[in-house]
């Protein structure tokens, strides 16, 4: 492959998850990600992108509106039916602290 790495550290900064390089090439993957309402939204992209086009920004912005309401209700919607580990990891989430351990 043509990388040589010294730390395992220095790999593993280097993946990428697929997920992430999508998301990256499609910023609207994000909005449908963990959203039971990513198809409405998805639809919504269309339309508000179409709307752009033609010059009605006006309208555009009205059903982006719309859309960020969507999100969170899909969001909401997706945490309501996921695992308990799942609501409780997004919980405590940002409040956990990050430990390095090093091999003596």
């Amino acid at each position: 492959m043509g990388m040589s790495f010294k730390r395992i550290e220095d790999y593993l900064s280097r993946l990428e998850l697929l997920g992430q390089r999508w998301a990256r090439m499609d910023p609207h993957v994000q909005e449908y990600a963990c959203n039971s309402q990513a198809e409405k939204v998805a639809r919504l992209n269309f339309v508000i992108e179409s709307l752009r086009q033609q010059g009605q920004e006006e309208r555009a912005e009205r059903l982006k509106k719309i859309k960020q309401l969507l999100i969170e209700i899909g969001t909401a919607e997706y945490l309501a039916s996921a695992d308990v580990l799942t609501n409780l990891a997004i919980k405590v989430g940002p409040y956990v602290r990050r430990i390095k351990a090093r091999r003596t």
